[in-house]
């Protein structure tokens, strides 16, 4: 009350007597042209703050008030001119930018994410026209009216977080909280969990496609069960006469009598189930597939030769290959014949290998389809090529 008081005070004075008034200087050296001069070297003066929704409920504005409107754009002072608010630069005084988006929640795809988001909560006062999705690392964006936004031109195996922000006429908003960490790949359901695999066949060079068959150029090589890759997998490599009693490099092994393996004795042990070997031709943090992990792939039973009916994903024959599930392709790549290195069924047949030795000990399971069906269980001869397709450890 006190305070209110010696403010009347000064007000009554200075009306009375219409002298200049100065705060922090004495009254000899308030500048005449002003009414009320004020003289600091450490504090600055300080507007009356609010909103630009608060700014514009103001009544009949008097020309000449001065405000700091807090939202309108990145913040600023503003004036009315007796017809408009404007800012100090003589722009219209910008309304404020949209509240940032929400909850941003990245799903891979293959070479793609989709970015699911909660719309900002309040646009500003000026329509929405639109959100922009952005990558980290390498900058991808999308932009749209609405979630979610779908970040394409991505590469599979990279890893990659999203920030979302919204446009008005203003400009855009800051940007949402980071997306959790999600790696584009191919990948399917393996046993109830989703699994990552290789986009190609072993062997494949390029960009090819990877969810088509792209004419038989993503068939990759052929590999004989337990072999390094060494040049042997090419479709055109140079074949010799077997068995024999260690792997020949660049060499296919053929071989006509049973147990149709191309090494003797046999080793059964060249690839495992129960952990990768030193043999096992995929890249690091991959691996040739489990017999469990083929057939967790097609369905929630036990190995066996007969094609059955998928229950873990779906399987779509495209003509040259099945699409299983939404983010993998394994195309119909063919096999090489273990007796004499031909080539047949490419287009037709697909013929993966898995790490599982059979029972017997002579022979290993693969997996089997054509466009009659698939068998996740299938038991053949090792001295067969066929292809790989790796999955992650």
């Amino acid at each position: 009350m006190k305070k209110l008081f010696i403010l009347f005070a000064i007000f009554t004075t200075f009306a009375s007597k219409a002298q200049s008034v100065g705060i922090n200087t004495d009254g000899s050296t308030a500048n005449a042209s002003a009414m009320l001069d004020v003289s600091s070297t450490t504090k600055g003066f300080l507007p009356p703050r609010m909103t630009y929704a608060e700014k514009t409920a103001i009544a009949s504005p008097a020309s000449g008030l001065i405000v700091w409107c807090t939202n309108c754009g990145s913040g600023e002072m503003q004036l009315y001119n007796g017809v408009a608010w404007i800012n100090f630069s003589g722009a219209a005084g910008a309304a404020p930018l949209p509240n940032a988006p929400t909850s941003p929640v990245a799903s891979a795809g293959v070479g793609q994410v989709s970015v699911a988001f909660t719309a900002s909560a309040s646009n500003g006062g000026s329509a929405i026209t639109g959100y922009t999705v952005t990558s980290t690392p390498g900058s991808f964006t999308a932009t749209g009216a609405s979630s979610p936004l779908t970040v394409t031109g991505l590469t599979n195996g990279t890893s990659y977080t999203f920030t979302v922000v919204a446009t008005n006429p203003v400009g855009n908003s800051v940007a949402s909280v980071v997306s959790a960490t999600v790696t584009p790949n191919c990948s399917a359901n393996v046993g109830g969990t989703t699994k990552v695999f290789m986009c190609y066949n072993l062997g494949v060079t390029g960009t090819q496609d990877p969810l088509t068959y792209q004419g038989g150029a993503n068939n990759g090589a052929l590999y004989q069960w337990g072999r390094q890759t060494d040049g042997h997998e090419e479709r055109t490599s140079l074949t010799q006469a077997g068995p024999v009693a260690a792997p020949v490099a660049s060499k296919f092994i053929t071989t006509a009598s049973l147990p149709n393996d191309w090494i003797s004795p046999q080793n059964g042990s060249l690839w495992l189930d129960a952990s990768k070997t030193a043999n096992d031709p995929c890249p690091s943090g991959f691996r040739v597939p489990t017999l469990a992990q083929w057939v967790g792939l097609f369905n929630d039973g036990t190995s066996g030769g007969a094609p059955g009916t998928a229950t873990r994903n779906t399987w779509t024959w495209t003509g040259n290959g099945y699409t299983v599930g939404a983010n993998l392709y394994l195309p119909a790549a063919g096999e090489r014949s273990n007796s004499n290195a031909a080539l047949s069924n490419e287009g037709t047949l697909g013929r993966y290998w898995s790490s599982k030795t059979n029972s017997n000990i002579t022979s290993s399971h693969y997996l089997y389809f054509n466009n009659g069906g698939v068998g996740p269980g299938a038991i053949n001869t090792r001295a067969n090529g066929f292809s790989v397709r790796c999955i992650s450890e």
